[in-house]
C-alpha cells in the first residue's frame, strides 16, 4: 500500500488521493526549488487556428492521437477524403507548434511540428502550444521528461477516460535555462527529427516497393461492401461474409498460385510467465508494448525480464533474429495483425536470449525471405485475411489460424525485391539513432533540473 501524508497547508481544491501521490509531490517540490522555473502560460500561447473540412477540396492529411509514436513523437498521417473527415478534425497548426494530447497525458503523445507537417489537420484532442519565449526544441524535450509527464498526469480527472483541460496544460511549470543550453538541446531534437524523417522515408520506400510489385498501391484488391465470385464457388451458405475471403483469393497477386504460411514458416505462440518468474535482470521478454511497426522498442520498462529458468522451460516462446512478431490478442479485433515487427539489431547485452508473451505470435521463416514476408503480412490484403481468422469475444488469433494463410508464389522471387531488406534495415537503424538523440536531449534537460545549484532534487 502506498501512503502519502501531507500537511493541511498543502491541500488544494482537490481531495482525491491520486492527486497527492508521493511521486507527484516529489516533482512539484523539485521544480519549486528552482529559480529558473516559469509557468508554460508565461512562455507560450495556445494556437487557435480552426478548420472546417467541408471547405477543403480532395484529401486532407489528418493526425489523430492514436497516430503518434509515444517514444519519438513521430507520426503516421491519415489521408482522408474531406467528406469523411471526423468531426474532431478541426485544428490547424504552424511549423514550430507543439501538440500535447489532453487525453491520457500519461501516455505522452506529443508532437513537434516540422516542415513536413505544416499542412496537416489535427484532432481537437490536442492542445496546440505556440512557443514564444522559449525554444520549441527545448520545450519539446522537456515535455518528454518525467517532470512534465507527472505534472500533466497529476492534473487529470476521471478514471475510465482521464483527461486534462487546455488551461491545466498551460499551468505546468517549465525550467528555463540560458539560451546556449536551450540551443544545444534544440539542436539535438532537430537532428533527431531530421534522422527520423529519413527513416520514415525509407520505411515507405520499402512499403511502396512491395505494393508496386503486387500492384496493390490503391487497395483495389480489397473487397469493399460489394464483391462477386463465380457461381461454381457457391456452397450451402448464402451469407456474404462467408465468401469475403474467397473473393480476396481471386486477386491477381494469387494468379500464379499460393503456398500456405504454415508450409514456409514455423508459427508459435509466446508464453506469459508467472509473476514470480519476473526479475530485474535476466532474459529479455518482449511484449505487445514493444511492437512499433517500425522496429522493436528495446526500452526496458516494468517487467522486461524473466529468469533463465523460465526461458529454458519455454522453448516455443523463444525469439531469435529475423523472427516476425505479430499481435495475437486484443480487446478490439482491429489491432490484431495491425502491428508487426521483425527482430533485428538485438542489443548485445541480451546475448541473443529473448522470449515473448502469449499475446504475440512468433513467425519464423524457413522458405521465404523474412523481410519480404514481413511486408506482405503488413499489406492490406494479408491484414484482411488475418482479420477473418480472429475468434472469441475478446479477439484471439492462434498459430493454427494462420497455418493456411495464402502467400503469393510471386513473392518467392527474391531477386526482384532485394532492395526491400536493406531499406527495412536502414529504416530500423535510423529510427534507433533518432531515438538515441532524443533520449540524449531529455537527459540534458534532466541535468538542468537535477544539477541546478538552486535545486536539490
Amino acid at each position: 500500500m502506498i501512503k502519502s501524508i501531507i500537511h493541511y497547508s498543502q491541500l488544494e481544491d482537490r481531495l482525491d488521493a491520486e492527486y497527492y501521490k508521493p511521486e507527484f509531490l516529489e516533482v512539484e517540490s523539485c521544480l519549486n526549488k528552482l529559480r529558473i522555473t516559469q509557468k508554460l502560460a508565461e512562455l507560450a500561447c495556445s494556437e487557435q487556428l480552426r478548420y472546417n473540412p467541408q471547405h477543403e477540396i480532395g484529401i486532407i492529411k489528418y493526425l489523430d492521437i492514436a497516430n503518434v509514436d509515444l517514444n519519438s513523437g513521430s507520426v503516421t498521417l491519415q489521408l482522408i477524403p474531406r467528406y469523411l473527415a471526423p468531426s474532431r478534425a478541426r485544428r490547424r497548426v504552424n511549423v514550430g507548434d507543439i501538440l500535447i494530447s489532453m487525453v491520457r497525458p500519461n501516455r505522452n503523445a506529443i508532437v513537434l511540428i516540422g516542415d513536413n507537417l505544416k499542412d496537416i489537420v489535427c484532432s481537437t484532442g490536442f492542445t496546440v502550444v505556440k512557443p514564444q519565449k522559449i525554444k520549441a526544441g527545448y520545450l519539446f524535450a522537456f515535455l518528454k521528461t518525467k517532470y512534465a509527464i507527472k505534472q500533466l498526469t497529476r492534473s487529470t480527472s476521471a478514471v475510465m477516460y482521464p483527461a486534462i483541460s487546455e488551461q491545466e496544460v498551460f499551468e505546468i511549470k517549465v525550467p528555463v535555462p540560458d539560451k546556449q543550453t536551450q540551443d544545444k538541446i534544440s539542436d539535438s531534437v532537430k537532428q533527431s527529427i531530421n534522422i527520423g524523417t529519413v527513416a520514415n522515408r525509407k520505411f515507405y520506400e520499402a512499403q511502396n516497393l512491395l505494393y508496386e510489385y503486387l500492384n496493390i498501391r490503391n487497395d483495389k484488391t480489397i473487397p469493399q461492401k460489394t464483391f462477386s465470385i463465380p457461381f461454381s464457388q457457391l456452397e450451402d451458405r448464402l451469407d456474404g461474409e462467408y465468401y469475403r475471403q474467397k473473393s480476396i483469393l481471386f486477386s491477381p497477386i494469387f494468379s500464379n498460385g499460393a503456398l500456405p504460411l504454415g508450409k514456409v514458416t514455423s508459427i508459435n505462440m509466446g508464453k506469459t510467465p508467472s509473476k514470480t518468474a519476473y526479475t530485474k535482470k535476466g532474459v529479455r521478454i518482449l511484449k505487445v508494448r514493444d511492437l512499433t511497426n517500425k522496429g522493436i522498442n528495446w526500452t526496458e520498462n516494468n517487467r522486461a525480464f524473466v529468469t533463465s529458468e523460465a526461458w529454458e522451460k519455454s522453448e516455443k516462446s523463444r525469439v531469435q533474429k529475423n523472427d516476425i512478431l505479430l499481435i495475437s490478442a486484443a480487446h478490439q479485433a482491429y489491432y490484431i495483425g495491425k502491428e508487426l515487427d521483425i527482430v533485428f539489431d538485438i542489443p548485445k547485452k541480451y546475448s541473443n536470449k529473448l522470449s515473448a508473451v502469449a499475446e504475440l505470435l512468433i513467425i519464423r521463416s524457413t522458405e521465404i525471405n523474412p523481410y519480404v514476408l514481413l511486408w506482405y503480412l503488413r499489406s492490406p490484403i494479408a491484414y484482411k485475411l488475418i482479420q477473418q481468422q480472429i475468434t472469441g469475444e475478446t479477439s484471439h488469433l492462434y498459430p493454427k489460424d494462420l497455418v493456411n494463410l495464402p502467400i503469393p508464389k510471386i513473392l518467392f522471387d527474391f531477386n526482384k525485391l532485394k532492395q526491400l531488406e536493406q531499406l527495412t534495415k536502414d529504416s530500423i537503424l535510423l529510427q534507433k539513432q533518432s531515438k538515441e538523440l532524443l533520449e540524449s536531449a531529455k537527459l540534458e534537460v534532466e541535468k538542468v533540473i537535477e544539477g541546478s545549484k538552486n535545486g536539490n532534487c
